[in-house]
């Protein structure tokens, strides 16, 4: 278990109305609880397919000033990250914005093309991208954790290779990873609370957690409770 409570909120997805639910949900729950040295851990991807993923990120930053507020990286924010920066060639940019980036560009005012279907039009979105979206927004995603622990807790987006100590695993396992049938229990002990994969409910599976109840379609953000000597708890936005 953690050395402290842990509150760790799942895959936000441009939800800020979800997100200001749960966030007041979680205070209450704290106030409730005694907890005066709690934290918050949110499992990344706070962009794409809802509608405020500019209003989502400003609120992050706003609470991260809290030391007790860990922001980690998602998938979704790498993909960004890819694109405003051209690192990940057109092929990236173009599955970004099909899978909810046009919803990102677009909740920071940019006008996009109905369609987009050609390579030739991603230098031109991209210039946009950079003008709309405050370079200083940028800087904060780039500097997004990619891996949080506590105790024998350990957070991240995705779920990384069991057989590969936590110290070891590269980006592209903490942030993309996916569970596999048959997936054994960490060769290092450690609990894994992680989102990614969308489930109806949260998940227990062993000692991994799974709190990505698909809050963009769902209308379902969900946190998992984790205190010493308790058994786990979910809040939702139900």
């Amino acid at each position: 278990m953690p050395e402290t409570p842990v509150y760790v909120v799942g895959d936000i997805h441009g939800r800020i109305d979800l997100l200001e639910i749960l966030l007041d949900r979680i205070a209450r729950d704290r106030t409730a609880q005694g907890w005066d040295n709690s934290a918050t851990v949110f499992v990344g991807d706070y962009i794409d397919r809802g509608q405020d993923s500019a209003g989502v990120l400003a609120r992050c930053i706003e609470l991260e000033a809290d030391p007790a507020v860990i922001c980690l990286m998602g998938n979704h924010e790498a993909m960004f990250l890819d694109f405003m920066s051209g690192d990940g060639g057109d092929a990236s940019a173009i599955l970004w914005l099909r899978n909810g980036g046009r919803a990102t560009l677009e909740s920071y005012g940019a006008a996009l093309p109905i369609r987009i279907d050609g390579v030739e039009m991603i230098d031109d979105l991209r210039a946009l991208a950079r003008a709309r979206v405050p370079g200083d927004i940028v800087d904060w995603v780039g500097r997004r954790p990619l891996l949080w622990t506590s105790g024998d807790v350990a957070v991240c987006h995705a779920t990384p290779d069991p057989l590969i100590p936590l110290n070891e695993l590269p980006e592209d396992e903490l942030v993309w990873g996916r569970p596999k049938p048959g997936m054994p229990e960490r060769c290092d002990g450690f609990w894994l609370v992680h989102g990614h994969t969308i489930v109806r409910t949260p998940r227990i599976t062993g000692r991994r957690i799974n709190v990505d109840t698909g809050a963009f379609e769902s209308n379902i953000l969900t946190a998992a409770v984790i205190a010493p000597g308790a058994p786990i708890r979910f809040l939702d936005t139900a």
